[in-house]
C-alpha cells in the first residue's frame, strides 16, 4: 500500500494542440511539475476524502513541422529566470539584514551586568 502522507511529485513533458499556419504546423511543449497529496476513506459508515494539489507549466520548446522537416525551436523562459532571481536576491537581502540586526543588537558581556555598592 502506498505512502499517502507524503505529497508525491510527477514532472511530465506535454504537447499541446497543433496550431496550422499555410503548410507549416506548429505544436507547443511544456513541461507540468505536479505536486499533490489525496486521501480517501470508504468504510461501512461513511465515505470521505481530501485531497490537494499544485501545477507550475513551463513553456519549453515549439515543434516546427514544414515541408524540409522537422526543427525543435527552444523557448527559454525570461519571466521565470527573473522571478527566481528577485526571490533569492529577497532571501539573500533579508538573511544579510537580520545578520546586521543580530550583530549590532548583540548585548556585550560587560554592559549587561552592572554592579551595585
Amino acid at each position: 500500500m502506498p505512502n499517502l502522507r507524503t505529497p508525491k511529485v510527477r514532472i511530465t513533458t506535454v504537447t499541446g494542440r497543433p496550431i496550422e499556419a499555410g503548410p507549416v504546423r506548429l505544436i507547443p511543449v511544456v513541461r507540468v511539475v505536479t505536486l499533490g497529496q489525496r486521501r480517501g476513506t470508504v468504510g461501512s459508515d461513511y465515505v470521505s476524502g481530501w485531497g490537494w494539489a499544485v501545477a507550475w507549466l513551463s513553456p519549453i520548446a515549439i515543434l516546427v513541422e514544414g515541408p524540409e522537416g522537422e526543427e525543435r525551436l527552444p523557448i527559454r523562459d525570461e519571466t521565470q529566470t527573473a522571478l527566481l532571481s528577485i526571490g533569492l536576491g529577497a532571501l539573500l537581502f533579508a538573511a544579510l539584514l537580520w545578520l546586521i540586526i543580530r550583530a549590532t543588537t548583540r548585548a556585550h558581556p560587560a554592559t549587561t551586568h552592572q554592579e551595585v555598592l
